[in-house]
């Protein structure tokens, strides 16, 4: 079987594959691009009312943990995109900046640069303005929540309108935002092993599990995501078990409020004070996760039912009401580890959830506020006795 011969190699055809693989071979390189999935962009995918459905489908990794003794010994689930174009084209795609201080902190390990002001991702906050907008305005505000009408700008403390990656209301996948049409593309096919030099110590090739070989001139990138990135890797005899994986009332019928998630509202928080979790974890004073503000969780009430397991039993049309509180900082490390010797198995995934105090600290500090903050705040505003989701009406102020 003939080996075919590239400039790079890219193993794994996810967010960052896509755009890696893109930028080189549009810079004159010759670039092929592996993905163990499908090419798909059906309806299925690109609709924004896709994504809570595509959980638990085989276009999903569906991984769970191993039992996690600190939140009460449960396996948690964890999810990727399994085709071209990875978890960019299966997640919710809301976003937000990182504070400023977080490009500071990477300036300092990597060389200094600043991002671009322009590229193909379009970035939007939508033009949908649902019943319960201005009630829950209300509510965060009356929370003691500041509004921050510049929350991508570096400083994304308090409440700001959700910012989103649609585009005229249909999802941006990586492959298709970042044009693949000069590079060599490889779908269902998955990588065996990286190919080592062992004189060298050089990554010269990749190994499919049928046992083509494809080679690389210049380097062998590997974009399989933080779960299979450490599994290639030990398959092809590089590294131990490797440590550093840390995981942190609508009317739905204008047409516009299908363009993309139903939220109005984000929260973005901090840990007032961390100075006694950062003791009990033996954090330096200067060690840049205490010594410059951080955004440690995030907040917001979706307008439908949002959770983190695969079963959606639920109608999307505005019945249900949820607040999912997510970790957006955590300090915890786990580990992954190879199963088997098969490529195509699953790991061991042990992310270790809950293991610092700085993690405990968040955990305890914003799911009681965000939860605390529906049943203290909403009822003032919003009438929810109700139903019928097309009666639902906000209550006179009082």
């Amino acid at each position: 079987m003939s080996t075919l011969t590239f400039d790079y190699i890219v193993a794994g055809g996810g967010t960052v594959g896509c755009i890696l693989a893109s930028r080189l071979s549009h810079a004159g390189f010759s670039v092929a691009l592996f993905e163990a999935g499908p090419n798909n962009y059906s309806e299925q995918i690109m609709s924004p009312l896709a994504a809570p459905k595509l959980h638990g489908t085989q276009l999903e990794y569906n991984y769970l943990s191993t039992p996690q003794s600190n939140p009460g010994n449960r396996r948690i689930p964890n999810y990727g995109g399994r085709f071209l174009s990875g978890s960019s084209a299966v997640n919710h795609v809301n976003r937000t900046r990182c504070h400023s201080t977080d490009y500071d902190t990477w300036a300092h390990i990597l060389e200094p640069s600043r991002p671009g002001p322009r590229g193909p991702m379009v970035i939007t906050t939508g033009d949908r303005h649902y019943p319960l907008r201005e009630p829950l305005r209300g509510a965060l505000s009356e929370s003691g929540l500041t509004f921050n009408d510049a929350a991508n700008g570096g400083y994304f403390f308090g409440f700001a309108a959700l910012t989103e990656k649609w585009r005229e209301g249909r999802r941006q996948p990586a492959g298709e935002v970042y044009h693949l049409s000069k590079t060599a593309v490889f779908t269902e096919i998955i990588v065996k092993r990286v190919i080592i030099d062992e004189d060298a110590k050089i990554a010269k090739g990749i190994e499919m599990i049928y046992g083509r070989v494809f080679s690389a001139t210049k380097e062998v990138i590997i974009c399989c995501g933080c779960i299979k990135n450490p599994q290639l890797l030990g398959l092809s005899g590089i590294g131990p078990t490797l440590r550093g994986l840390a995981i942190g009332h609508p009317l739905f019928s204008k047409p516009g409020n299908k363009d993309g998630n139903p939220i109005d509202w984000i929260v973005t928080a901090s840990i007032l004070d961390t100075s006694k979790a950062a003791a009990i974890d033996k954090l330096a004073p200067k060690d840049p996760l205490i010594a410059q503000p951080h955004g440690h969780a995030e907040f917001f009430v979706s307008y439908a039912p949002i959770a983190a397991t695969a079963f959606f039993d639920h109608s999307l049309a505005g019945t249900h009401v949820s607040t999912p509180i997510l970790g957006s900082l955590p300090t915890s490390h786990g580990t992954v580890r190879l199963a088997d010797k098969e490529s195509s198995s699953d790991p061991v995934i042990d992310p270790n959830y809950l293991a610092t105090e700085m993690d405990k600290e968040a955990a305890a500090n914003w799911i009681p506020a965000g939860c605390a903050h529906n049943a203290r705040n909403t009822p003032k505003s919003i009438d929810c006795r109700r139903r019928d989701p097309t009666t639902w009406t906000a209550a006179p102020n009082k």
